[in-house]
């Protein structure tokens, strides 16, 4: 695992620094942790995909009472989630750590906003290819409100169609895995994008930062793709 650091200007009072943690899928919360440490973030973000179904979910909401206990967390929803069987909802909220879900809070005089999956919601025409639209009215209700605004999204795939022509000063994201197989700076496959997809990692056009994740749930080994934890660092402009 590695630390990828990067630097944004936005129209903030103050800088500020988070830790994008991402599709953690219930792994080992150990080096995480210990990662965290060294790194003096403001606040957490934890972009969905921190359980990985009913049989693997320890990890996760544990990884979210011991990142609780250390600074004010933020929670967003993955597809990941919905292979919960009981109530994650409640789980987030005992664990300590702030549920975003359709809804936002402010934190230091920006706007947090959490738009969950839409596999949240039921939908049954979500393939490896195609993700549910998510809860349009509510991320346009978020963009239309004032002041510097954050939105925690696990789907990148969402940027282009829902998310771009809005006022959302940063997005983001995981769900790609850096698209498993990276060469010369490219991904492979993501989910929701298939072959070659364009959203699976880094910053694109200062709005969208893409986690590569924490955790490697599938048989398929990843390549030139390290697991990382992002720190984003916020300046004034």
């Amino acid at each position: 695992m590695v630390v990828t650091k990067y630097k944004l200007k936005k129209n903030i009072h103050s800088p500020l620094r988070f830790a994008l943690l991402t599709d953690f899928h219930d792994g080992e919360c150990g080096e995480v942790i210990r990662m965290l440490e060294n790194e003096n973030a403001d606040a957490f973000l934890v972009c969905g995909d921190f359980i990985h179904n009913s049989h693997r979910f320890q990890n996760g909401i544990s990884l979210l009472e011991k990142l609780s206990k250390q600074r004010p967390t933020f929670c967003s929803l993955g597809n990941h989630e919905t292979l919960f069987d009981g109530d994650i909802r409640q789980m987030v909220r005992d664990s300590g750590a702030v549920l975003l879900e359709s809804s936002f809070s402010e934190f230091r005089g920006v706007k947090l906003g959490g738009l969950s999956s839409g596999f949240m919601y039921g939908c049954n025409d979500g393939t490896r290819f195609n993700t549910p639209k998510p809860d349009v009215e509510w991320l346009n209700s978020f963009a239309a409100e004032s002041g510097t605004k954050i939105l925690m999204s696990h789907h990148p795939e969402y940027y282009a169609q829902y998310i771009k022509a809005t006022k959302i000063d940063l997005t983001v994201s995981g769900h790609a895995h850096g698209g498993q197989w990276r060469f010369f700076g490219q991904g492979i496959f993501a989910p929701g994008q298939g072959f070659f997809p364009k959203y699976t990692a880094g910053v694109h056009e200062d709005r969208l930062i893409i986690s590569r994740g924490l955790g490697n749930p599938h048989p398929v080994p990843r390549l030139n793709n390290k697991t990382e934890l992002v720190m984003i660092e916020i300046f004034p402009q």
